[in-house]
């Protein structure tokens, strides 16, 4: 009767030990979150009479290696937005610039597009602004 109880305890011991899960320790990799590399973006559409200028400017946090940019401008025509002019720029300064001069024509609308992207570690962040002037 000993040994059917010292069995049964064995057998117990053991069925609890083989349902405890066993993990094996590795250090959790360092992540670090892409949404910050760019520290400020802005963008401003200007008219003086019809001649019209967009300017957009961003600046990085430190660590970002380079950024580049493209600024963009439309007109709307009857409810379609219609590429103007564009002008690219890049940098591994801290800020980028770039400016867009187009002719504008009074009572339209006009849409300014300014897409960034940062570098940082290999990896690309990319933010957009996006103005709206009317051209009186």
């Amino acid at each position: 009767m000993k040994k059917n109880i010292i069995a049964a305890i064995l057998s117990l011991i053991l069925i609890a030990v083989s349902v405890i899960p066993c993990y094996a320790y590795a250090e959790a990799p360092t992540v670090q979150p892409r949404w910050d590399n760019i520290k400020n973006i802005s963008l401003e559409m200007t008219f003086n009479g019809t001649s019209g200028t967009a300017f957009g400017i961003a600046t990085k946090k430190t660590g970002v290696t380079s950024m580049e940019g493209t600024l963009t401008v439309y007109e709307n025509i009857n409810g379609s937005w219609i590429y103007v002019d564009s002008a690219s720029g890049s940098t591994t300064g801290n800020s980028l610039a770039v400016t867009v001069q187009f002719k504008g024509v009074g009572g339209r609308s006009y849409k300014a597009v300014f897409e960034v992207t940062a570098y940082k570690d290999g990896v690309a962040e990319s933010d957009t602004s996006t103005a709206y002037k009317n051209c009186l």
